[in-house]
C-alpha cells in the first residue's frame, strides 16, 4: 500500500503540473472585452501595430513613430501594457478589421472601456498615441484620436503635440484632420504649431471640418508676434465668406482674437454683424461688448443693428447691450432711447452672451 502511494501521488502531482503549463495557459491569459474572446496576451498589441502601414507615407519617408513614440514602443514592448489596455485595442483592431465603421466602434463596449482607462493610466495614453500613430486617417484612427481628445488625456501628454505637428506636415488630408483634433486636446502655444495650422488651412481649408478645426486652434493661441499675428489674418480673412456659416464663424472668431488692434482687421470683423446666419450676428455683436475693442471701432455696426428695422428682437437686445457697456455720446445715447421705446425692444436676457 505504501509503495502504491508512493507511485501514485508524484504521478498526479507531475500530471498537474503538465496540465497547468502546456494546457491552460492560452485560456487563462485570454479575457473577454466587450463581449468578444480576446486573441491572446496583452503584449500582442504589437502584432497590428506593427504590421500596419500607414496609409498616405511614401516608402521612402521616416517612420512617424519619431524617437520619443518609438521610445515609448519599445518601453512597452519590455514591459507589456496591463492586460485590460492592450486587450481593449486588440479588440478595437478587430472590429475595425470587421469593416465597421467609425460611429460604430464609438457604440461598441470597448470604446467605453478605452475611454475609462484614458482617464486614469498613464500608460494607456502612451499606447493609444503609439497606435494612433499607426491608423491615422482610418476609422480605427478617428476613434482612438476622439478617446484622446475628449477623454483629457491630451493634456500633460509629452509626445502627443509633436505626434501631431508630425501628422500635420506629413500626412494625408485625413489624417491632418484627426492631428488638428490631437492638438485641439492639449496646450500647444507655439510658432512651429501656429506654422503647422496655417499650412493645414492652406492645404484642406476647403474642407469645412478640417477649416473649422483648424481656426478653433488658432483661437486657443496666444504669444504670437506681430509678424505671425499679420499672417495669421491673412490666411483667415478669406473664410469669413465661406459658405458654411460654422466655417464664417470660426473666421470671425480668430479675427476677433487677433485683430483688435488692426483697423483693417476690424472692418472685416464688422462684416460679421450682417452675416446671413443669426448665430454668426449674434457671436460678433456679443463679442463688441467683451471689452477688447474700442468703442470707435465697433460703434456703427452696433447702431446700424439696433436701427435696423428687419433684425430679429433677440439680436437687437445684444446690440444695445454692447454699447451699454461703453462711454456712449449724445447720438448712440439717442439710439438706445429710441430702441427702448421701440416695440422690437427685448429686455436683455441672461442667455445672449456676455457669459
Amino acid at each position: 500500500m505504501q509503495l502504491t502511494r508512493a507511485i501514485v501521488i508524484p504521478a498526479f502531482l507531475l500530471a498537474c503540473l503538465m496540465i497547468y503549463f502546456f494546457g491552460g495557459g492560452e485560456t487563462a491569459q485570454s479575457l473577454r472585452v466587450g463581449g468578444r474572446a480576446s486573441a491572446g496576451p496583452a503584449s500582442r498589441v504589437s502584432r497590428s501595430v506593427d504590421s500596419v502601414v500607414l496609409p498616405g507615407w511614401a516608402a521612402d519617408q521616416p517612420e512617424p513613430g519619431f524617437a520619443e513614440v518609438a521610445e515609448d514602443e519599445d518601453a512597452l514592448a519590455e514591459n507589456p501594457l496591463p492586460q485590460a489596455v492592450g486587450e481593449i485595442l486588440l479588440v478595437l483592431d478587430d472590429l475595425a478589421g470587421q469593416g465597421l465603421s467609425h460611429d460604430e466602434l464609438l457604440n461598441s463596449e470597448s470604446y467605453q472601456l478605452l475611454m475609462a482607462k484614458l482617464q486614469s493610466d498613464p500608460a494607456a495614453r502612451q499606447a493609444v498615441l503609439a497606435r494612433i500613430m499607426k491608423t491615422s486617417g482610418t476609422p480605427l484612427g478617428k476613434t482612438l484620436v476622439l478617446a484622446v481628445a475628449t477623454s483629457g488625456a491630451g493634456v500633460g501628454m509629452g509626445t502627443l503635440k509633436s505626434s501631431a505637428e508630425w501628422l500635420l506636415k506629413h500626412g494625408n488630408s485625413e489624417q491632418r484632420a484627426d492631428a488638428l483634433q490631437l492638438l485641439g486636446s492639449t496646450p500647444s502655444y507655439t510658432p512651429q504649431t501656429r506654422a503647422a495650422l496655417l499650412e493645414a488651412l492652406k492645404r484642406d481649408g476647403g474642407d469645412p471640418e478640417v477649416a473649422v478645426a483648424a481656426m478653433d486652434n488658432l483661437v486657443r493661441q496666444g504669444g504670437a508676434s506681430e509678424v505671425e499675428r499679420q499672417a495669421i489674418i491673412k490666411e483667415v480673412t478669406p473664410f469669413v465668406g465661406h459658405d458654411d456659416s460654422r466655417v464664417r464663424l470660426n473666421g470671425f472668431q480668430v479675427i476677433a482674437k487677433w485683430g483688435a488692434q488692426d483697423p483693417d482687421a476690424m472692418q472685416t470683423l464688422a462684416q460679421g454683424a450682417n452675416d446671413p446666419d443669426p448665430q454668426v450676428r449674434t457671436w460678433v455683436l456679443s463679442a463688441f461688448g467683451n471689452g477688447e475693442f474700442s468703442y470707435d471701432s465697433v460703434r456703427q455696426p452696433l447702431l446700424d443693428t439696433l436701427h435696423n428695422p428687419d433684425e430679429e428682437p433677440a439680436i437687437k437686445a445684444v446690440a444695445q447691450r454692447a454699447l451699454a457697456r461703453f462711454a456712449l455720446d449724445e447720438q448712440a445715447q439717442a439710439a438706445i432711447q429710441q430702441y427702448m421705446a421701440s416695440e422690437s425692444y427685448q429686455p436683455p436676457q441672461t442667455n445672449l452672451g456676455f457669459n
